[in-house]
């Protein structure tokens, strides 16, 4: 038996149904929900600056060619001239509608771009800092202990391997020692490959990293021109003879300059830096929660 006709309103209500159930309608439903709420969001932006004219100036597309002839060491073509030109203007409208629709709020990587250039401009109004002599002399004065210069060291040693040695190593060198002060010129000790026998104007750094810190402090306490120890270092036991010691001396101007001008401007341009974002904050009021205010707090 055939079945009845239907009725045009029931027909739009399969249709519909058969729509609401196709997945397309579904994503193309969710988009248009998606960019309104965007068009929303971006509703306080001043529509007559997002859609102002693109203007592309005969120095943008100087710009455009010399970017392309860097890139590829050839200049364009004008059809390759004319797709730089269409796919600037391109990026232009894009750009201009994203602003338009909010996209750049709450973007991380946008947020951190933005302040990137912001801290470019900050720099570069430093650029032209320059310290005169008596700014530097000034550091230098103020920083002095900075700049001092390591005390150093000319010795002989006579190692005494204590792994090799074992427990005879002690005596073995005090024996060496009373040989030296009654007049030999040389005694047996151990050759151990990462040390020398004679250092020439040796830094306390290196010394210290050579031969350990307990070692490096009993250098500076020990007579100069003969014959002491054992000096103990993490190699084993030491006969040492220190033919010079200079004192750490502060550095003149002329030495360190480079140094000292370097750390002058590092210290202008995070006190320029500080200033200018104090003056940047001073239109705003920034409210945080309690706990982050009182653990912000300068100390009293």
């Amino acid at each position: 038996m055939p079945e009845p006709p239907q009725s045009p309103s029931t027909g739009t209500r399969s249709l519909i149904g058969r729509l609401l159930r196709e997945p397309l309608v579904h994503f193309l439903l969710i988009g248009s929900l998606v960019f309104a709420f965007q068009a929303w969001r971006g509703a306080a932006r001043p529509a007559a600056a997002a859609h102002a004219d693109i203007v592309v100036t005969p120095a943008r597309v100087s710009n455009l060619a010399a970017n392309f002839e860097r890139t590829w060491m050839r200049a364009p073509t004008p059809a390759e001239l004319q797709g730089l030109v269409h796919d600037h203007v391109t990026e232009e409208v894009m750009v201009r509608e994203a602003l338009r629709l909010g996209l750049d709020r709450d973007d991380p990587v946008i947020r951190h771009r933005l302040r990137q250039k912001m801290e470019f401009i900050v720099d570069a109004a430093t650029e032209q800092l320059r310290p005169s002599d008596a700014d530097l002399r000034a550091w230098l004065l103020s920083h002095a202990a900075a700049y001092r210069t390591e005390a150093r060291y000319s010795f002989e040693q006579i190692p005494f391997d204590a792994a090799r040695r074992g427990a005879r190593a002690e005596a073995d060198a005090r024996r060496g020692l009373a040989a030296l002060r009654q007049g030999a010129t040389r005694v047996a000790g151990d050759a151990l490959p990462l040390l020398e026998s004679h250092y020439v104007d040796l830094p306390a750094g290196e010394l210290e990293r050579s031969f350990g810190a307990e070692f490096a402090a009993r250098m500076a306490q020990l007579p100069l021109g003969a014959w002491v120890g054992p000096v103990v270092s993490g190699y084993g036991l030491h006969l040492v003879r220190i033919e010079s010691r200079t004192a750490p001396q502060t550095a003149r101007l002329d030495a360190v300059r480079p140094l000292v001008e370097r750390d002058w401007l590092s210290a202008r341009r995070k006190q320029f830096a500080e200033a200018r974002l104090a003056e940047l904050e001073r239109p705003y009021r920034i409210v945080l929660p309690a706990a982050v205010s009182a653990a912000s707090a300068p100390p009293p």
